[in-house]
């Protein structure tokens, strides 16, 4: 899936930044990758240890309020708090 490939290549390229983890942790908990998406869910903790679905709920972009729930389910699939 080219989602994952790009993901992949965004932690290659920025294994520190906190976006690309938060990516990350979505796409593989939108594809049922359990494990992937909660090692994410790990790396976000770990560079942002206060960091929360609320929180960032609150900052996400979107207008359309499907997509913001969509995200936010997936990060709590993948166990960021």
């Amino acid at each position: 899936m080219e989602a994952i490939a790009a993901s992949e290549k965004g932690r290659q390229r920025q294994p520190d930044n906190l976006q690309v983890h938060i990516i990350s942790a979505v796409v593989y908990a939108g594809c049922d990758r359990e494990k992937e998406a909660q090692k994410e869910a790990a790396e976000i903790r770990r560079i942002n240890p206060k960091f929360t679905v609320e929180s960032f709920a609150r900052i996400l972009p979107y207008k359309d309020q499907q997509y913001k729930d969509r995200t936010v389910n997936a990060l709590r699939k993948a166990g960021v708090p």
